[in-house]
């Protein structure tokens, strides 16, 4: 479709707030601030041109209800060189939604002439126009520059600001509601923040009572940036608040409620001691995960988990782990191999079924440098865990071990994902160490849990190269494709662990194409849908840069994890009770006699 405003793009300088249309005092309203992009106007380019903007016309306003509107106002119609209201981005697909003459932008219904493209979270551009059809408590859709002292309205405070110089008199279109705006590099209104007033009225509760609750530390607050007394609050934080309000308040008609979203990113279910995940970073047992990484051995860091003490690392790894006694079939990846071994030589190992947790741990250990071998090729042995994955994977380069363990410390756990509940599980059930890492093997080489690495490597070899890496990008997002390897719920300024892996990589390699490449992808993740690179990706980047073999990441991912299954193994089988959720029936009920 051509565009409907050719010419150079011009944007307003990132550092000046959003443009908006204002209503002058009427109308008012508390809505966060929209955002609207300018360029240079194709109006007087069209006219040197003796051609016409498409649907425009020089001298004839667009027909409709708007003709009307902007005829009252022709004074004030850009001249040659001027600036006109440009197509509003929609996030997670990069396409724009442009309506194919100005007089039918925001005077249509959802028929309007918009790009036929669903935005990244499925809402229809076109539908996502018409929801803003009218002005701020105003009647015309599009104001002029000169008309407006312009005015921000953030998600904070309300402030009058000068026009920006680098902007030209032209348009602006009012609109009413917010909607899914851009992600590019012009501003964008920030969904995970609610003001002090929106917090307060979500929770029920008066300021002074927000402000308690923060103080107390029930809250977290935070400065907002460029404004020294003012505080925002996460939405996230909120709604787990107000969750367990309404818990405490009304448990049984909470408790139907909150069941469904607990099983997806929702309110806790269960105890653990193991892990922690608070503003941004991991933690294991109240220390930072990836300064475990780099000061850690992967058996300290196993007994840290198990038993809370590291120094149990040379008491717990002084025995031989049980040998490989059959012949394992060819062409399997390194998890295959193991989800065939593992059971066998469970089935052989009497002493794991006492449940005690030093027993457990004692097992953990044994099943870890087993699992070890397996995964490398390599007979088990009295060797440390990552310098075996080393003899098996870069046989001549003891350099490689330090990289491998920290990856496998970054690994360990990670509260209570899929495959670390489906562990606690089979624990409850009283079934021996062996069968709990069975378990997790098989929910974490699923696409949606650890599997989802191997779609990381996929991507990393369909780019191919770093100059190709933003292309290849923003191909997948036009033709509707995800972009696996960022974007993290739990992490939205970015996977701590993610990062480390990267910044590894670079130490580790800093000349390396494979390097550049992970390091491009992640620009691009940035750029293209401001996501950061998770640790998917930084498992991907660092076996490239050490040159380890393919399925590699995936091996890292599930021997590290078996860390974490293992102790929540422990602390479930302290519980000593059995893991049974109810399912609210919603099929065809009895007929009644």
């Amino acid at each position: 479709m051509p565009e409907i405003l050719p010419g150079p793009q011009r944007l307003l300088p990132p550092q000046q707030p959003p443009v908006r249309g204002h209503d002058r005092g009427e109308g008012g309203g508390e809505e966060e601030g929209v955002l609207l992009r300018v360029l240079p106007g194709p109006f007087g380019e069209a006219e040197r041109a003796g051609g016409h903007a498409q649907g425009v016309h020089p001298g004839d306003p667009p027909p409709g209800r708007l003709a009307q509107q902007l005829q009252s106002r022709r004074g004030q119609r850009p001249a040659a060189g001027k600036t006109a209201p440009e197509g509003l981005q929609l996030p997670g697909r990069g396409q724009a939604a442009v309506p194919q003459q100005p007089g039918h932008l925001l005077e249509r219904g959802p028929g309007s002439d918009l790009l036929h493209r669903k935005s990244g979270e499925e809402q229809h551009p076109r539908l996502a126009i018409h929801a803003a059809q009218t002005g701020r408590g105003r009647h015309d859709p599009f104001q002029s520059f000169s008309d407006l002292g312009v005015h921000w309205v953030s998600p904070f405070q309300s402030v009058s600001l000068p026009i920006p110089s680098s902007a030209r008199p032209g348009w602006v279109v009012n609109l009413d509601f917010k909607i899914n705006l851009t992600h590019g590099t012009v501003w964008s209104v920030d969904d995970r923040f609610l003001t002090a007033q929106e917090a307060a009225a979500e929770l029920g509760i008066s300021l002074a009572t927000l402000y308690a609750y923060a103080s107390r530390g029930m809250l977290r607050s935070e400065p907002v940036p460029g404004m020294a007394r003012a505080k925002r609050y996460r939405r996230e934080d909120v709604l787990r608040l107000k969750e367990k309000k309404e818990l405490r308040r009304y448990p049984e008609q909470a408790a139907e409620k909150a069941a469904p979203k607990a099983l997806s990113w929702g309110m806790p279910v269960l105890e653990s001691a193991l892990t922690l995940i608070r503003d941004g970073r991991l933690y294991y047992r109240g220390r930072d995960a990836v300064e475990l990484a780099r000061t850690s051995t992967v058996e300290e860091v196993a007994a840290l988990l198990w038993t809370g003490d590291p120094g149990d690392a040379g008491r717990l790894f002084a025995g031989e782990p049980p040998p490989i006694g059959w012949p394992l079939p060819g062409g399997l990846t390194p998890i295959e191999r193991c989800q065939i071994a593992v059971p066998l030589a469970g089935a052989q190992d009497l002493a794991a079924w006492d449940l005690r947790p030093a027993g457990v741990a004692a097992t953990g250990a044994r099943i870890l440098r087993f699992m070890a071998g397996v995964a490398a090729g390599y007979p088990p042995s009295s060797s440390s865990i990552a310098k075996l994955l080393q003899f098996g994977w870069a046989q001549g380069r003891p350099e490689v071990a330090g990289p491998i363990g920290a990856a496998l410390i970054l690994a360990a756990d990670h509260e209570l994902n899929v495959s670390a509940f489906t562990a606690r599980c089979v624990a409850s059930a009283n079934a021996s160490p062996w069968d709990v890492v069975s378990a997790g093997l098989a929910a974490l080489k699923g696409s949606r849990h650890g599997g989802h690495t191997e779609r990381v490597e996929a991507l990393f070899r369909e780019v191919g190269t770093a100059e190709e890496a933003r292309q290849v990008l923003a191909d997948r997002l036009r033709r509707g494709e995800p972009i696996p390897g960022c974007g993290h719920t739990l992490y939205p300024d970015g996977d701590p662990r993610g990062a480390a892996l990267l910044e590894m990589a670079r130490e580790i390699a800093p000349e390396s194409p494979e390097v550049e490449l992970a390091l491009a992808m992640a620009d691009a993740y940035r750029e293209l849908i401001h996501e950061h690179p998770t640790i998917d990706h930084g498992l991907v980047a660092l076996s490239r840069a050490l040159e380890l073999p393919e399925r590699t990441p995936i091996a890292l991912f599930a021997l590290g994890r078996t860390i974490g299954w293992i102790g929540h193994a422990i602390e479930q089988y302290g519980v000593d009770k059995l893991i049974r959720p109810r399912a609210a029936y919603v099929g065809e009920m009895p007929e009644t006699a």
